[in-house]
């Protein structure tokens, strides 16, 4: 289990009954930037964000009160500061029946929540773009007006919104 755990590539802290590490593997101090020495004895909580620390008291008081697994994503703050964007999955495990300890997985989608970010931004501006395009633009697909902004609604003498979904043929003169 030791070999599995410190060289696992996903994120791992293992926490004793009242909630404090006493276990971390590569991955995990890599994740939030300290070493095992450091992250040992410190309760986790310490390295969330402190808008998320709340949620964070509710799952752990849940975990505690006897759930056997909670799962949450949570935003931890790195040693350097910048924000690390995790899914924090606890599970309870009772060694040899005794105390009960907790196996926290940090699954880490910075990334991809960066991207996301990144692409809502972009979709925003593109929007803005259409809204405010001074000449009749419009998408289609299979012969039906799926967007289209106020200019074009406007060339054919219809109110913005109103040829959404009409066939495209419906437009042209006879």
């Amino acid at each position: 289990f030791r070999a599995l755990f410190d060289e696992s590539p996903v994120a791992a802290l293992l926490l004793d009954s009242a909630y404090r590490v006493i276990g971390a593997n590569r991955a995990a101090c890599e994740t939030v930037g300290y070493d095992v020495d450091e992250l040992i004895g410190k309760d986790p909580e310490t390295l969330i964000h402190p808008d998320d620390r709340p949620a964070h008291r509710r799952m752990r008081d849940e975990m505690q009160l006897g759930s056997e697994s909670e799962s949450a994503e949570r935003r931890l703050v790195h040693r350097d500061g910048r924000l690390v964007w995790t899914k924090l999955s606890v599970r309870s495990i009772a060694p040899g029946g005794g105390l009960r300890h907790y196996l926290v997985v940090l699954e880490n989608f910075t990334d991809r929540k960066i991207f996301e970010e990144q692409l809502q931004v972009a979709l925003r501006d593109q929007q803005t773009l259409f809204e405010t395009m001074s000449v009749g633009v419009a998408q289609t697909m299979s012969g039906k007006i799926l967007l289209a902004n106020r200019e074009f609604a406007e060339m054919f003498g219809y109110s913005d919104g109103e040829v959404i979904g009409m066939p495209l043929w419906d437009l042209c003169v006879d």
